[in-house]
């Protein structure tokens, strides 16, 4: 996939958001859409339990949460209460800032990403100027044609 990057910007943390998260925010950052938390580690990210109700009562952003990881370049997960998605299992839009946050962080052009929902994900991630390809492997749970119906 080819997406455009998502811009980030540097924010303070609303105090309420790291004990939501119930974990020490090394950074924060904000997309258009999201709060960007960098916690100190890949333990960090596997282990945060967010309260949910707590997280959905801030604002309408979802959050991403993000360390290095150990084996991966970079570990995430995104959890959206307030847009009715508790925690997403495989979220490719979000590598649109991850990519190039852990480039520049980690100077490396191309990156490997794993997403630690209960589920699961990896990615490979490859920020080029404006866009980011995002690679991975997937299932196709549905298939479909539109009709012409002019």
């Amino acid at each position: 996939m080819d997406f455009p990057v998502r811009p980030t910007g540097p924010a303070p943390a609303p105090p309420q958001l790291e004990r939501a998260l119930g974990e020490r925010i090394v950074e924060q950052l904000v997309t258009s859409e999201d709060h960007f938390v960098v916690l100190e580690s890949e333990k960090a990210v596997r282990s945060c339990a967010p309260d949910m109700a707590a997280l959905a009562a801030l604002d309408p952003r979802a959050v991403i949460v993000t360390a290095r990881g150990e084996r991966e370049d970079y570990v995430h997960r995104y959890f959206a209460p307030s847009w009715g998605i508790p925690e997403d299992d495989a979220t490719g839009s979000i590598q649109c800032a991850l990519g190039p946050y852990w480039s520049r962080k980690l100077g490396k052009p191309a990156l490997d990403a794993r997403q630690l929902s209960p589920r699961g994900a990896t990615m490979r991630v490859t920020p080029a100027g404006d866009r980011v390809r995002i690679a991975g492997l997937a299932v196709t749970m549905l298939r479909g044609e539109l009709a012409d119906e002019g």
